[in-house]
């Protein structure tokens, strides 16, 4: 063998050498912070969960999701001062050093805010009556409820899916639910997968919509028909709509899950199923059939 033949031998076999070693596997771990603190007439939660930034897959969803942190804390604090500050705030900080100065002056600002809404209901006549109507004592203090998580909810073998949640409550019969609903991010390169469904397919997929709906209200205890559906949804012309927050797959298929007043009045809950990937394949967008591997 000639020494050009030897030398391009050898550089074939380092190729294929390179070429089939097993891909590393990111890693699945994850750190904890939480935040709380309350008064008379405050309850602040915070519980958020981030991936260690150990690989540059990680790395990436950790700045995302940061974001994602900030932008919660922001809905919450109210004052001009208070939202200027968090946006200054570098998210390179240790995240149980972010998430407790942050969540200490947003949890100022609210308890002002409660407090003065207080007085205003009782220099009103508007909390006795409140607590008359639900038969509470008339001196019932009216205790704001602030909380918000972003936790993982799914590890699977080629995404990672987290919930954003927030649930509010200012007084009145009863809050409701935030933040930034179910993200869902790439093992491949750590980015976050969005527009899982083809917008130009929405009437196409009716069906399917209207199938699930049933599904759900047959698991509630209402035996309701395809027909009947669109009566007891919150819609117009009979087209339901794609949910406003991005479905998240699992391994039985896509999660949908709408809002509270989304489609359906606040008593009938947040209407939610899955449709097997089988059914919903087609609907998918390129983008998100490359990413799941369908």
């Amino acid at each position: 063998m000639t020494m050009k033949k030897y030398l391009f031998a050898a550089a074939a076999m380092l190729f294929l050498l390179v070429g089939c070693e097993p891909k590393q596997k990111v890693s699945s771990e994850t750190e904890i912070a939480a935040y709380s603190d309350s008064t008379a007439l405050l309850m602040f939660n915070v519980d958020v969960e981030l991936p260690i930034a150990a690989d540059e897959v990680n790395a990436n969803v950790r700045r995302d999701l940061l974001d994602v942190v900030v932008e919660n804390f922001s809905k919450f604090g109210y004052e001009e001062s208070v939202i200027g500050h968090i946006e200054g705030v570098s998210p390179e900080l240790d995240i149980q050093t972010l998430v407790d100065k942050l969540g200490s002056e947003v949890f100022v600002s609210l308890g002002k805010l409660a407090e003065a809404d207080y007085e205003d209901r009782m220099r009103s006549g508007a909390g006795r009556e409140f607590a008359l109507e639900f038969d509470f004592d008339e001196h019932y203090d009216f205790q704001w409820e602030c909380m918000s998580t972003l936790s993982r909810i799914l590890d699977a073998d080629k995404y990672w899916v987290y919930l954003s949640e927030d649930y509010v409550y200012m007084g009145g019969a009863h809050g409701g639910i935030g933040g930034a609903g179910y993200l869902t991010y790439s093992k491949e390169d750590g980015s976050r997968i969005t527009g899982f469904l083809d917008p130009s397919k929405l009437d196409e997929i009716q069906p399917i919509l209207r199938q699930g709906i049933v599904r759900f209200f047959d698991e509630s205890g209402e035996d309701i028909s395809e027909d009947e559906v669109i009566d007891y949804l919150f819609i117009e012309d009979g087209i339901i709509p794609f949910p406003a927050y991005e479905p998240y797959p699992t391994e039985d298929g896509l999660n949908f899950i709408y809002q509270q007043y989304e489609i359906a009045p606040y008593a009938m809950g947040m209407p939610s199923f899955t449709v097997p990937f089988s059914e919903i394949k087609p609907f998918l967008s390129e983008s998100a059939r490359k990413a799941l591997g369908l």
